[in-house]
């Protein structure tokens, strides 16, 4: 596009762009229009002084134009081999005022007026802004690739010996093949439940790092709603009876049949029913509720807890942010949980979303299409329509 429009504003016949590349500084055609170049040869020479060969200085930011002195001569430009012009006008391409490439426009009939000059090395400037957040986007994207593949990396290397030292915690802590004082007991009740808490943290990692990839797999069946969040819920009896929460579920009878991977599903209820009960006070109350609403089921999981300031809700459903983000927030974890969930209901089909007020507690909702529409899913429910009644605690 910039070579095309650089031909086409210039006058030239045809039109060369040369970007450098940064670590090597060598200079390599990125872009051409108006010229069929030969195939570049393997092992060919690479071109550290494009602007020196098209008459640029080395060091000094200008254009440069040339004309033939007389009929029949001509002259060529680097990397273009076999192919010679009768008039050129070289313009460097300057972004925060480094030189990042050559824009040359070649064969105006007459050759280049000053106004070309003036005009080129005005739209250069601008392509030179465009190119140069072309490229750092794509360095951007570069790095967060490798980052993603390295936390993967690591997390995996580092779940194969924590499971290890899981089993064999379990082993020791097991009175029928080790009797173990009360002191020492409550050490390894310790270290187990502090490997627990590292695997499902490194479980997220990993989770995080194939959905950013878009490598999360997913084995969709038809399947009802109704047994997922039940097993859900049972999952985590001893956690609400320790915590003395009251769980109200509220399940719609008859709900249609979806297409889901029940074990992803489980593991968004899991957690949206964890951090309520986290949130929740000692003696507080959770509703978890399921019900039909134009042509999905709309999932419900509401708490008691303090609630969450509307300018707050945003983050919820960022990466790595936590709205505690103090160094004594009381909920440990990554800030991953929500974001992991929010893509497993995505690719459902679905949408995630929050209401909450602070002072009274915080309800969180998510959709899926039924099986009938689960093959071309259309728009979730508008979250700030009307939604059915929740029970909360007074």
């Amino acid at each position: 596009l910039v070579t095309s429009k650089a031909a086409q504003l210039s006058g030239g016949r045809a039109a060369v762009l040369y970007l450098r590349h940064e670590e090597t500084e060598e200079c390599r055609i990125a872009g051409v229009h108006g010229l069929e170049l030969p195939p570049v040869q393997e092992g060919a020479p690479h071109f550290f002084n494009a602007e020196r060969s098209c008459g640029l200085p080395a060091f000094e930011q200008r254009a440069v134009r040339r004309l033939a002195a007389a009929p029949g001569e001509n002259f060529e430009l680097p990397a273009v081999q076999n192919l010679r012009f009768t008039s050129m006008l070289a313009v460097p391409m300057v972004a925060e005022g480094q030189s990042i490439g050559m824009l040359v426009a070649v064969d105006k009939e007459g050759g280049f007026s000053a106004a070309d000059e003036r005009f080129l090395a005005l739209y250069a400037s601008q392509a030179a802004i465009a190119v140069r957040n072309s490229q750092l986007f794509e360095h951007t994207k570069t790095l967060d690739r490798l980052k993603s593949e390295f936390v993967a990396v690591v997390s995996h290397e580092i779940r194969t010996p924590l499971t290890s030292v899981k089993g064999a915690v379990e082993l020791l802590a097991d009175p029928r093949y080790f009797p173990n004082n009360e002191q020492q007991t409550k050490l390894l009740n310790i270290a187990h439940a502090n490997a627990e808490r590292l695997l499902v943290l490194i479980n997220d990692i990993l989770d995080f790092s194939k959905l950013e990839n878009a490598a999360l797999p997913m084995s969709l069946e038809r399947s009802s709603i109704a047994p997922v969040i039940e097993q859900a819920a049972h999952n985590l009896r001893t956690l609400i009876e320790d915590r003395d929460i009251q769980m109200d579920v509220k399940v719609t009878p008859g709900l249609p049949d979806l297409y889901i991977d029940a074990s992803r599903i489980a593991q968004v209820f899991t957690n949206l029913l964890s951090n309520a009960i986290k949130f929740s006070p000692a003696g507080g109350r959770v509703v978890l509720g399921a019900q039909a609403v134009g042509g999905e089921v709309r999932v419900s999981v509401g708490d008691s807890g303090e609630g969450i300031a509307a300018e707050d809700l945003p983050k919820l459903f960022r990466k790595f942010t936590q709205v505690d983000s103090s160094a004594t927030r009381k909920a440990g974890g990554t800030g991953l949980g929500l974001v992991i969930c929010k893509g497993i209901v995505e690719q459902h089909g679905g949408k995630i979303w929050v209401e909450s007020k602070p002072g009274v507690g915080s309800t969180f909702f998510f959709t899926l299409p039924f099986a009938d529409r689960a093959a071309a899913p259309g728009p979730p429910p508008d979250p700030d329509a009307a939604a059915p009644p929740v029970s909360r605690a007074a």
